[in-house]
């Protein structure tokens, strides 16, 4: 018996690479996926028409979840859309190699919006969601070795991913006891 079938997980980031990747494998386990990304092109379509033919219910969102209130309204509307939401896979990360010595306080702001502040939103959304409906559910933050292990050029992403890493501990501590 397989465990996903029938489940609907919430995959960021699935456009392409990792993301695409993990919605691929999820839909081949049977579970139902949303994947959302910063645009919806013709070639994430195409990604969602294979899922759908698989048997497996797919849909795409265009989303900035670095934002509060989308984090939210993505939430809603993939719950309203699939029915439920069982898994949540905080994907979508930039993975930057800015020298230290000429760090940039917008792309350290770009850095951190998505790979520290959208997992977190996303993950209080659906941390929430799973609360309210009474059901158990399961977040998955993606980081990397470099949230421990540092690299030159890395400092952005290094700081990000670990920050991820420890909030993602934090908030496993504060939602288990809900299921």
């Amino acid at each position: 018996m397989n465990l996903l079938a029938g489940k609907t997980a919430l995959i960021t980031g699935a456009g392409r690479g990792i993301g695409r990747a993990i919605a691929l494998r999820f839909a081949q386990e049977g579970a139902n996926v949303a994947i959302t990304d910063i645009r919806i092109t013709d070639e994430v379509e195409e990604f969602i028409a294979q899922l759908n033919a698989m048997g497996v219910k797919a849909k795409a969102y265009t989303s900035n979840a670095a934002d509060f209130d989308d984090a939210h309204k993505t939430v809603e509307a993939v719950a309203a859309d699939f029915g439920a939401i069982d898994i949540l896979v905080n994907n979508a990360g930039i993975n930057d190699r800015s020298p230290g010595t000429t760090l940039d306080p917008e792309r350290l702001r770009e850095v951190l919006a998505i790979n520290l502040e959208s997992p977190l939103l996303l993950s209080s959304a659906a941390g929430r969601y799973f609360m309210e409906q009474g059901l158990g559910g399961s977040i998955v933050n993606i980081t990397s070795v470099h949230d421990r292990i540092p690299i030159s050029g890395g400092a952005l992403y290094c700081a990000s991913k670990g920050g991820l890493a420890v909030a993602s501990r934090a908030l496993a501590l504060e939602f288990a006891p809900h299921g």
